[in-house]
């Protein structure tokens, strides 16, 4: 019987320049967040960006769509306050 080939694992590296918070909102907050078709979807923030084109970005995990990135202007903590966001109001600035 031929001998298993030892696998040996890399190390994760961390992300130097995370940001952890950025307009309110931090890595590992629930939110809900108004999609550009108009949907809501919620979902948890795993990563935070401010070096888009458009401005401020939040990349999401959601329950049923996957990995969503969205404008963090058309994100809020709670259903409510993302139902009356009007959308792609980040184009205008």
């Amino acid at each position: 019987m031929p001998r298993r080939k030892k696998v040996s694992k890399k190390p994760v590296k961390e992300k130097k320049d995370l940001i952890k918070s950025l307009d309110g909102f931090s890595l590992g907050d629930y939110i809900w967040c108004k999609y550009f078709d108009g949907r809501l979807i919620e979902g948890v923030i795993t990563y935070l960006s401010d070096k888009d084109s458009h401005g401020n970005v939040v990349t999401m995990v959601t329950k049923d769509r996957g990995i969503r990135t969205a404008h963090i202007s058309m994100c809020a903590h709670s259903r409510d306050e993302a139902k009356s966001l009007k959308l792609f109001t980040f184009l205008q600035e």
